[in-house]
């Protein structure tokens, strides 16, 4: 803990890495086995929903790089949880 408290954030973000180029996926329980760190006071989630969004719908198959935006699926407790606000 003394060197996640060392980091100075507030928020710290989790992701699974695999060096050997295969997907990685956390487990559905790994919020609430954060929740059980101390420190922690609260968790929450996002998961990639590998949706493509376009410009365009004039933009082919071989016109698209790749990049663009990420369309993520959020808990409900996200935005508490970040200490946001939606206006």
């Amino acid at each position: 803990m003394d060197e996640i408290s060392a980091l100075g954030s507030n928020m710290l973000r989790v992701q699974p890495f695999s060096g050997q180029g295969v997907p990685v996926r956390l487990p559905e329980e790994s919020v609430d086995m954060v929740h059980r760190i101390q420190p922690v006071t609260e968790a929450s989630a996002v998961a990639n929903t590998h949706a493509e969004v376009r410009r365009s719908d004039l933009i082919g198959d071989e016109d698209f790089s790749g990049t663009g935006l990420s369309v993520l699926a959020a808990r409900r407790d996200l935005l508490s949880v970040v200490g946001g606000k939606v206006f």
